[in-house]
């Protein structure tokens, strides 16, 4: 009896994890979070000389807002293992798994918030 109760076990397990899986859209909507939430850091940042003008920053808030929008639709893939997914993203020839997704939620790795943060050279 207890052994059925394993194979029901691991069977609802499976179903859930593949129905719970996040897909595409869920995967480029978080990294456009993430990515967004870096550009709004290298904006407010008060060593940021370039970002003291008005003017200036209003037009690096709508060219940054197009950059994320362009990265997440064009760079960010999923790739799919039914249990779980990976997010990838391509750049040139490179590709780079940078989160992973499963039960409706998608953990991004800190290391793509710091590579950015360090390619801006912003001071935290």
């Amino acid at each position: 009896m207890k052994r059925y109760y394993k194979w029901f076990a691991l069977l609802l397990f499976v179903l859930v994890a593949s129905f719970t899986n996040p897909d595409e859209e869920a995967h480029k909507t978080t990294v456009k979070q993430e990515l967004t939430t870096i550009v709004n850091v290298w904006l407010n940042d008060k060593s940021n000389t370039y970002m003291s003008n008005p003017f200036s920053r209003s037009i690096a808030e709508v060219m940054a807002q197009k950059m994320v929008d362009n990265v997440a639709q064009k760079m960010v893939v999923r790739k799919n293992f039914i249990l779980f997914s990976l997010t990838e993203i391509h750049i040139e020839d490179e590709v780079r798994y940078i989160g992973i997704g499963g039960f409706n939620s998608i953990y991004i790795t800190p290391e793509i918030k710091n590579r950015m943060l360090k390619l801006m050279k912003v001071r935290q």
